[in-house]
């Protein structure tokens, strides 16, 4: 449950964050803003209930200094120390921080300099310009900034699939709740698992169309774009489309089927049946005139010669050719998934203690969880150190000792891979380590040689398991640096090492295609969420729809292993 001055606090804070970003204040402080913004947004109860009593708990991640802070705010509505940070950082800026090749330093320098405050004011002074030699942003910068408009601006007309499932799924859930409803599903781009979406597509069966019509333009909404008995689009209050589209039971399969698309693949079927002499719309199948009874997809396709083909794989990518060669694969399941290999604690910068980590694990069903917080390096997600480290490690045993029987705890690290291609902790530490990720968190603007080389060098150590996020995207917001990711799958299924699917939904790196690349060359997948809250356990769906897409099966992926099994694989050395 959401309570609305837990989101108004969390929101200031993480304005405040964003601010001292611009300002080029301390790492710990801007951190902690964010961080504390992550504990309120989670809470279960009001952050004013809890402020009302004489003694109020604690909440993890707010000292005193930002107690205070939402003290101010419950009496007055107001932080007085947001409102001294925006007289020096216009608001407009804000939403601009994430261009590729700008950042919050980089876009205030612009400011302070030039005084632009829009994408308009920014667009025109990158683009009449190569050079802005007064702030020391030559050629290439200027050419990545505009390369970073381009990617941010395509970004803006689409929602990444970890915003628009949810709010999907909660519409279901309410859409339910009407009279008349007998079935309700989610259709389009969710449905297939796209890593971005452009609007909402639901399908309700009724046989009721003008009382479940206006029930639908009671749901809450910014604006009701279209009203019909068979159609009611709305716009949500963050801008995302929804059109409810309304059939009755006899078209439900066929509606079904043709609005989850792709379209690519519905003119690949359409194609199919004008061959078999059928005929095939969002009304149904036809021989001619009269309805062939389809109660479900899977009839449809069977009726067509075909396997039934899941919605994550109808992208005419070749799953047709290898349904009627009996190739299609059984692709990999949420329910398949037997832990989660890449976690972080409070140790580094998550929000969870080690044991909170291990409780949410085993409310998940998992049999195995792994420790992986960040290394020395990641200063700015106070990495640890080598004292630290082992400190953590002494913990974990602790802690194995007391959950024995009931969940399986390794401990591990995600070590940065340096620009050398070094690893930030050395081969004495590694081996110390039940399970080791190494990743690219600098050095993004290198060659595709160099950043090759350096993933390479890391997949070759005998002690490292899995390379993280390995393209280092941001979906909408930072584009993949360049690697020969063909090369990485091979050095990858050479030397025993897997490649992740990053379930962070503005990561899903790897995504579909890469990961079938991998697959194909032979690299073993494995599915994590690079948990930092309680709340990102459960992205992992995302990296499954990710895998499905790229047509990963159970056998490809390392954690669908049974915990012997895991251990086996992680003995590369």
């Amino acid at each position: 449950m959401k309570f609305q001055d837990n989101e108004k606090i969390a929101s200031i804070f993480e304005t405040i964050a964003d601010a001292l970003e611009f300002l080029n204040e301390n790492a710990f402080k801007i951190r902690a803003y964010r961080n504390a913004a992550e504990s309120i947004r989670n809470l279960n109860e009001s952050i004013t209930e809890i402020y009302s009593k004489p003694n109020p708990k604690k909440i993890e991640g707010v000292g005193k200094d930002l107690e205070q802070k939402i003290k101010e705010y419950i009496q007055t509505q107001k932080v007085a120390y947001l409102d001294e940070l925006l007289e020096k950082v216009p608001y407009t800026l804000f939403r601009l921080k994430d261009i590729r090749g700008l950042g919050p330093r980089t876009l205030y320098k612009i400011f302070e300099k030039y005084r632009v405050r829009t994408l308009e004011d920014i667009k025109k002074l990158v683009f009449e310009n190569d050079e802005l030699k007064d702030i020391s942003l030559l050629e290439k910068s200027i050419k990545k900034i505009r390369e970073g408009i381009q990617l941010y601006e395509e970004g803006q007309s689409r929602f990444p699939l970890g915003v628009a499932y949810p709010i999907a799924k909660d519409l279901v859930d309410r859409v339910y709740k009407i009279d008349n409803v007998k079935k309700v599903e989610i259709a389009g781009s969710v449905r297939r698992g796209k890593e971005t979406v452009g609007d909402l597509d639901i399908l309700i069966c009724t046989k009721d169309f003008n009382s479940v019509s206006k029930a639908l333009a009671n749901l809450e909404h910014k604006q009701i774009i279209a009203m019909g008995d068979t159609k009611v689009s709305l716009l949500l209050s963050n801008n995302m489309q929804v059109d409810f589209r309304l059939v009755n039971e006899d078209s439900f399969a066929s509606a079904l089927q043709y609005f989850s698309g792709s379209k690519e693949h519905n003119v690949r079927l359409r194609d199919i049946a004008i061959k078999k002499g059928f005929k095939l719309n969002e009304y149904g199948l036809f021989e001619k005139d009269k309805k062939i009874e389809t109660k479900t997809e899977e009839d449809i396709y069977n009726a067509l010669g075909l396997c039934y083909i899941k919605p994550t794989l109808r992208e005419n990518k070749g799953e047709i050719e290898a349904c009627l060669a009996n190739k299609l694969p059984n692709v990999v399941e949420l329910g398949d998934i037997k832990g989660d290999l890449h976690v972080h604690t409070n140790y580094s910068d998550g929000l969870m203690s080690l044991e909170e980590v291990i409780q949410e694990a085993i409310k998940r069903n998992y049999d195995y969880i792994a420790i992986t917080d960040h290394s020395v390096s990641s200063y700015v997600a106070n990495g640890l150190s080598v004292e630290r480290l082992y400190d953590q490690l002494n913990e974990i045993d602790k802690l194995k000792d007391k959950y024995k029987g009931k969940i399986h705890i390794l401990a591990g690290s995600e070590v940065d891979i340096k620009q050398n291609g070094e690893l930030d902790f050395s081969d004495n530490v590694l081996k110390d380590l039940d399970i080791v990720i190494a990743s690219i968190h600098q050095g993004f603007a290198n060659s595709k040689e160099i950043n090759t080389k350096r993933i390479i060098s890391a997949i070759e150590n005998p002690y490292v398991n899995i390379i993280a996020h390995p393209t280092g995207r941001l979906i909408g917001q930072r584009a993949p640096y360049e690697i020969d990711i063909q090369k990485i799958a091979e050095y990858a299924a050479k030397h025993k090492t897997a490649l992740e699917i990053n379930s962070f939904y503005l990561r899903l790196d790897l995504n579909d295609e890469h990961a079938r690349l991998a697959k194909n060359a032979g690299a073993k997948i494995c599915i994590n969420t690079d948990t930092h809250t309680k709340e990102n356990l459960d992205y992992m769906i995302y990296g499954v729809l990710t895998a499905q897409r790229g047509w990963i099966e159970k056998s490809d992926c390392l954690n669908t292993l049974n915990y012997s099994q895991l251990k086996q694989f992680l003995k590369k050395h």
